[in-house]
């Protein structure tokens, strides 16, 4: 069967979603050197070797994406409080010991359990999984930044006050990172309501 004749059959409108192949034709002789073995002129046989995937229709997309628009938006006072107690703690510059302990108190445990709510979460489409694991990366930098800030604090570590207040604005950095890739993703994938 020629490369056309599969994508022909390929093509047909029983398959929902798009196909993408990659066909590669090797000949025998190639595999024989690879696997170090020495034959006679096998180059008239080949074998095909097709690999398929498939991806979702762009509705599908779209709608994991409106979907994962709403929870985003359920999760944005969790958010919000978050953002508000990193300004704290950064305003400080680390000299206000109690306020930033305070701070970390209260932020810790919010991020601990955000994280279970995120982590729980899958979103259907390999698109907004991606995004997704954007997101949950931001809030484990987050949760790690806490605790070198509380670290370097209770050991007097300067280095790892450093490391984690370069974590909290890692973590602005992937919100809005995340917040681009939905952007990009509705305009790519638009709803039938947009």
């Amino acid at each position: 069967m020629s490369p056309s004749q599969v994508d022909s059959r390929l093509s047909r409108s029983e398959f929902p979603a798009r196909i993408h192949c990659s066909i590669r034709i090797m000949t025998l002789r190639s595999l024989a050197r690879r696997a170090a073995v020495v034959t006679a002129p096998l180059a008239v046989a080949s074998v095909l070797v097709v690999g398929c995937k498939t991806t979702p229709p762009p509705q599908e997309v779209a709608a994991d994406v409106a979907a994962y628009v709403d929870r985003m938006r359920s999760w944005a006072p969790v958010e919000g409080e978050t953002g508000r107690s990193i300004e704290r703690i950064l305003g400080t510059q680390f000299v206000e010991e109690s306020t930033v302990l305070h701070e970390l108190d209260d932020g810790i445990p919010r991020a601990d359990a955000h994280l279970r709510r995120i982590e729980a979460f899958t979103p259907r489409t390999p698109a907004v999984q991606a995004v997704h694991q954007r997101y949950l990366h931001a809030w484990n930098t987050l949760r790690e930044g806490f605790q070198s800030i509380r670290d370097g604090l209770l050991e007097s570590d300067g280095r790892a006050l450093a490391t984690g207040r370069e974590a909290l604005i890692d973590w602005r950095r992937g919100l809005r990172a995340v917040a681009a890739d939905l952007r990009r993703l509705r305009t790519e994938y638009p709803t039938s309501a947009s």
